[in-house]
């Protein structure tokens, strides 16, 4: 099992390292799991800001729950075998939830003002 010391930060370990820590973590480390997440939110931070342009609030915006949930599916789905840059490969999920989040909120919110409705037909 490794040290949670490697997740201090990212530049001081070797890619190798982060794929032995997502190995552990799929074998059921979730002691390791919630830490290399919480150590990496700095990363999730930095990768939707340069999507969305704008600062995040942890607390408020949805985007950031979606960020996370984003990292934590690419740990699921990173192909250990490729050993690619894991953290590129993570922003680009992120990057693609995000967009897709985007695109289904712009459909919806396309909504009709009550004052609108008032002087329709249906109230006459």
């Amino acid at each position: 099992m490794f040290g949670l010391d490697l997740l201090k930060n990212r530049n001081k370990f070797s890619n190798d390292s982060i794929i032995e820590i997502i190995d552990s973590i799929r074998k059921g480390d979730l002691q390791l799991r919630d830490r290399f997440i919480s150590e990496s939110i700095p990363f999730i931070m930095k990768s939707l800001h340069k999507i969305l342009k704008r600062h995040i609030d942890i607390k408020n915006d949805e985007e950031f729950s979606i960020g996370l949930s984003a990292f934590n599916e690419a740990i699921d789905h990173y192909d250990l075998c490729k050993k690619g840059d894991f953290y590129r490969y993570s922003s680009i999920m992120i990057n693609h939830r995000i967009i897709d989040y985007l695109r289904s909120t712009k459909n919806s919110d396309k909504t009709i003002p009550f004052s609108s409705i008032e002087n329709s037909e249906y109230f006459e």
